[in-house]
């Protein structure tokens, strides 16, 4: 019996590695050769952050079936846990302290300002914090200002931006601070859901700001007259900059460029499908800078009511350009 036993085909085929051996002795090969790939893919990348390039080493062949299992795995980088950790030699840190620093300054400013209910108009120019100007007076509410009723809108688009969203979550939440930084423990994301299903308002508060460019432009037209004649001077040009920075901003958005044509499965049969097509393209060309025109508007707007705030305690004399 026991030479029966050895002496069977089976035991046979492991003792020279015959089929019946092969399965598992190639999973453990595998196994072996996913490991060793993933250790050099954890040192290359320790290596690289020092030149702040990943190079991940190529993959050695194993056969046709093993690179076809790896090419569809994914490589995480080796990020330190706590807050602020990180293999990282550069200086993460600046990008998210100057953006909160500018929001944070923004903020307080703007609440000053919605609070004060003074100096937000000189001659025909009016402050785009108050603008358009409701009367509260009347309504018996103590403490409320048209700033107050104007400034929700402009900062619900703000607030819901795409850009925004990753700008304050980086800033303020620390989730995450920056790309391979360890940021705050955070619960279960649930992604736009539950407490964050207000970002899904983006589209709607874009109804909004297109809205209240009319309004700033028409300022910017009253601007352009004063007593009965039309001149150019330092607030005109200050109101012209803020509507052309915002309605860049505006038009720039994800939601417009969706609005636009974004949202088409076929041009050639909408209604006005190559006209929508022609904005669409304008739009997804000025959306490539729309980080750039979210800082430069959020800055024209403070410039103009601090301008404007200037001329009415004083402060300044307005400039005539002709």
């Amino acid at each position: 019996m026991e030479e029966a036993s050895h002496g069977s085909p089976a035991s046979k085929a492991r003792s020279r590695g015959g089929p019946a051996s092969r399965p598992g002795s190639r999973a453990r090969a595998r196994q072996a050769h996913d490991g060793a790939w993933r250790e050099n893919v954890n040192a290359a990348t320790r290596a690289s952050f020092d030149r702040r390039v990943i190079v991940l080493p190529a993959e050695p062949p194993f056969g046709l079936g093993c690179a076809g299992k790896m090419a569809n795995k994914a490589v995480h980088l080796p990020v330190l846990s706590g807050p602020g950790q990180t293999l990282r030699k550069d200086a993460w840190w600046v990008g998210p302290a100057v953006t909160f620093t500018i929001l944070t300054s923004f903020i307080v400013y703007a609440t000053f300002r919605a609070f004060e209910n003074a100096h937000f108009s000189y001659g025909e120019y009016l402050s785009p914090f108050y603008s358009p100007l409701v009367e509260t007076k009347t309504m018996g509410i103590p403490f409320l200002t048209p700033a107050m009723l104007i400034l929700p809108f402009p900062a619900g688009f703000r607030f819901t931006c795409y850009y925004y969203r990753k700008a304050y979550y980086r800033s303020f939440a620390m989730s995450p601070p920056a790309c391979a930084v360890g940021g705050i423990r955070q619960g279960q994301y649930n992604g736009e859901r539950k407490l964050m299903i207000f970002q899904n308002l983006h589209r709607f508060a874009l109804y909004a700001a297109l809205l209240f460019l009319v309004f700033l432009w028409h300022d910017f037209y009253k601007g352009l007259w004063f007593g009965g004649h039309l001149g150019v001077r330092g607030g005109t040009v200050m109101l012209f900059l803020n509507c052309t920075f915002l309605s860049l901003y505006t038009f720039s958005c994800h939601s417009f460029r969706h609005l636009v044509g974004g949202g088409l499965d076929s041009y050639s049969t909408a209604p006005l499908g190559q006209l929508r097509h022609k904005v669409w393209s304008w739009v997804s060309r000025i959306n490539i800078n729309h980080m750039a025109f979210a800082w430069i508007s959020l800055f024209g707007v403070a410039l103009t009511d601090l301008y404007i705030r200037a001329l009415s305690t004083g402060a300044i004399t307005d400039i005539r350009l002709f």
